[in-house]
């Protein structure tokens, strides 16, 4: 089968891949530079395993060099661009979404389905059915960790289906099917499809907040927030997983997920949805008064990470709390972050920040050094850091 992949992030790229070992598969991508580094078999971000497997040349993928090229005989469409929150809409914007499922059926008349893997709000794509009068679109999200976003695709937890005619999918559904390990699939209708990926999400920030707020408390209390914790998740019901306090959860998907179910819900039904998103604010202002009250002038960041496996600082938590303190202190700031090296963030304090090359220099430069997880390389200076991880993992 003939498949096109519009957008080359985490989902898009992994999917890919897998679905090229059985099927000839073009992608796409906005940024030209992604696209580049690909034709090399350089990766956008980081996952050993795809990158093993692109080196090898186990996966084969066609990319084009115009946009106009993708629109060749596709039967199947898989959409995975981003869907970023906007605070003017206090939402998530589907623009970019709206362009290329307006582009595909503007260009392709004989494409058998589109198959939307971006997040979006509920009820989104039922709405596009109607205004492109097409029941050919589908939702099937996704629940991918940075880092092994490839053998997550390999081995999903389940795959969902959302569409009112999934009957009529079954066959190019069957390409997911068959490319993966053994799974659980479920069809829904869209709206509940929708609805599981941004539960699932809010669920996942729930249990960071919950035991943001339990550490939060063991810290006011001057309490053993480590003792606490595992005398709680000893219970079987609860479980050792996802328990790990941090300074808020940040990426990608929790805030922006979190957030837009938040807005879907519009007053109803929402108590423990907007209790989670305020905890997250709240727990990043008690990191930040805590560290404001020790009255440093040099305040060293280990790394603005949100995983300590991924390669992406957007919206991570760690650069909310930067912010945070830059605002509410005249502190200088000393950040060693490798991944930085163009196209700062933080741009609007660029006086007071200063990236340094090596951890020997930010422990010389600081008074106290930031860390939302531990490492090894911090052992030497560990007096000089602060941080509420007590798992050393995610």
């Amino acid at each position: 089968m003939k498949i096109t992949v519009v957008g080359c992030g985490y989902v898009g790229l992994s999917w890919a891949a897998v679905l090229a070992e059985k099927n000839e598969v073009t992608v796409w991508d906005i940024d030209e530079n992604k696209l580049a580094n690909l034709r090399h078999g350089k990766l956008p971000f980081a996952d050993k395993e795809l990158e093993k497997h692109l080196k090898e040349g186990k996966i084969k993928l066609n990319i084009p060099f115009e946009y106009k090229q993708i629109f060749n005989d596709t039967c199947m469409y898989i959409i995975a661009v981003p869907s970023n929150y906007s605070k003017i809409i206090d939402g998530l914007d589907m623009t970019i979404l709206e362009n290329v499922i307006s582009d595909i059926i503007d260009n392709d008349c004989f494409f058998e389905s589109i198959i939307i893997k971006s997040t979006v709000p509920i009820g989104f794509t039922e709405e596009l059915r109607k205004k492109h009068n097409c029941d050919k679109i589908y939702y099937m999200p996704e629940f991918l960790r940075e880092g092994c976003s490839y053998s997550d695709c390999k081995k999903p937890s389940r795959i969902i289906i959302g569409g009112s005619n999934a009957e009529e999918f079954v066959e190019n559904e069957k390409v997911f099917i068959d490319s993966v390990s053994y799974t659980s699939v479920f069809y829904m209708s869209l709206k509940e499809a929708e609805a599981v990926k941004l539960f699932s999400n809010t669920y996942l920030a729930m249990r960071v907040a919950f035991f943001n707020e339990v550490d939060s408390f063991a810290e006011n209390q001057e309490l053993d927030a480590s003792k606490i914790i595992e005398g709680i998740c000893k219970d079987s019901r609860i479980g050792e997983y996802y328990n790990n306090p941090s300074f808020g959860y940040g990426g990608y998907c929790l805030p922006k997920d979190s957030k837009q179910l938040l807005k879907s819900l519009s007053g109803k039904d929402d108590c423990i949805v907007k209790a989670i998103v305020e905890q997250n604010e709240e727990r990043k202002s008690h990191i930040v008064n805590h560290i404001i009250k020790g009255k440093c002038k040099r305040i060293g960041v280990f790394r603005l990470l949100t995983k300590t496996k991924s390669d992406n600082i957007r919206f991570s938590a760690m650069t909310d709390i930067i912010e945070k303190l830059l605002q509410n202190t005249e502190s200088e700031f000393i950040i060693y972050e490798p991944l930085v090296t163009e196209g700062l963030p933080l741009e609007n304090y660029v006086q007071r920040i200063t990236y340094v090359n090596s951890i020997e220099e930010l422990a010389y430069e600081s008074d106290i050094i930031l860390a939302n997880r531990k490492s090894k390389e911090l052992l030497p200076y560990i007096d000089k850091v602060y941080t509420r991880d007590i798992f050393s993992r995610d």
